[in-house]
């Protein structure tokens, strides 16, 4: 294998498989790309057995041929380079010779053909068109509520699904929040998918690398396929059952608040300083128009903070939350102001965007 490709062809190819790639695992393979030539083209393929990523980039092929070589460790030996044409030749016993100019490296890879097969995009299903904005906007908004704990596989992922008017709901829970929105994409899924935490970090990468203002999806089998130009992304699904996510979502939840979303972050982040640091639990009081946030630490002190509000009622209404849950839907939304919805103190707090009921949070309560 002989082929002569530019510094910012492969090192933009070689930056899109950097958070795929597994770098501590029981099969070295996983650590490498796979890069194999094609007619004026090379191609870059990348897994760890959940996503998948492949794409091509031109280049001057002299020689026919494939090697794995460690995607971190190529990466970073490219981006050192000048901005110049870069010669690669494969030797034998898998070393791949690389020159630069007056530079020149020697890395060893592993044999190609030890490289896991890639799920195949068969033609069974034609690629669905969506605006990426739309797509982008509904992982942002639900992706922080995902729960990292690996015991909790079905709660691992975006529950994505088509809901009773034609539009796609898009649903995260770790079982302490819930963030959910609805929007009018006009799509057909067959059945609801869960697709990994990982997965939908790499399809908002993908987007964010894009141009394009459409990008390509399908589902297929047991996998959820993104389509970019020359790279597709496919991302194995989690096959386990998402929970009854509407037996959550609080109803007849009368007393309302409505408040500014700057003021309200600000003073989260000042007054959970003297939360605890697991908990970040917070005590809201809300009465006549004022919400006083307060947190209490036995080993640093306390935090008290009024931030004016308008509310339904006059009701008097006393709830522990976690402060970070907030903050991160807060950071979500880009509406001047927030409602919260509320009961009581001992059961879940809704909060949306104001005029906008297609997003909301479902946060529980804290005891504190």
């Amino acid at each position: 294998m002989e082929f002569t490709v530019s510094r910012e062809n492969i090192l933009k190819g070689l930056s899109k498989i950097q958070s795929i790639v597994e770098r501590r695992n029981t099969m070295p393979i996983l650590s490498n790309a796979l890069i194999k030539t094609g007619d004026n083209s090379l191609s870059i393929l990348a897994t760890d057995l959940e996503v998948s990523f492949s794409g091509s980039i031109p280049a001057e092929i002299k020689e026919e041929g494939s090697i794995t070589i460690s995607a971190k460790k190529l990466f970073e030996i490219i981006r050192e380079f000048p901005d110049e044409e870069i010669h690669f030749k494969k030797d034998e016993n898998n070393w791949l010779a690389i020159k630069c100019a007056n530079i020149n490296f020697k890395i060893v890879g592993l044999p190609a053909d030890e490289f896991p097969s890639l799920p195949e995009d068969s033609d069974e299903k034609e690629y669905i068109n969506v605006n990426k904005n739309i797509l982008k906007e509904m992982i942002d908004k639900t992706i922080f509520s995902v729960s990292v704990e690996e015991s909790r596989v079905n709660l691992n992922g975006v529950y994505i699904e088509k809901n009773a008017e034609g539009g796609i709901n898009m649903i995260a829970t770790d079982g302490h929040r819930l963030a959910m929105i609805t929007r009018d994409i006009d799509v057909n899924i067959d059945a609801p998918v869960i697709v990994p935490r990982k997965g939908v970090l790499e399809i908002k990468k993908i987007i964010d690398d894009t141009d394009d203002d459409n990008i390509k999806f399908k589902i297929m089998k047991n996998n959820f396929m993104i389509n970019i130009g020359t790279d597709t992304l496919t991302i194995r699904l989690i096959d386990e059952t998402f929970p009854n996510y509407l037996q959550v979502i609080p109803q007849g939840n009368e007393f309302r608040a409505i408040i500014n979303k700057n003021s309200l972050l600000k003073s989260l982040k000042r007054i959970s300083l003297l939360s605890t640091d697991k908990y970040k639990g917070v005590k809201f009081e809300i009465e006549d128009g004022v919400m006083t946030i307060a947190s209490n630490n036995s080993e640093y002190g306390e935090a008290k903070e009024a931030i004016t509000v308008e509310t339904s009622s006059s009701q008097k209404i006393i709830i522990g939350l976690n402060a970070r849950y907030i903050m991160d839907m807060l950071h979500a939304t880009d509406k001047e102001n927030v409602v919260f919805e509320l009961k009581n103190e001992t059961t879940q707090c809704l909060i949306r965007p104001q005029n906008d009921e297609k997003f909301i949070s479902v946060i529980m309560p804290m005891r504190l």
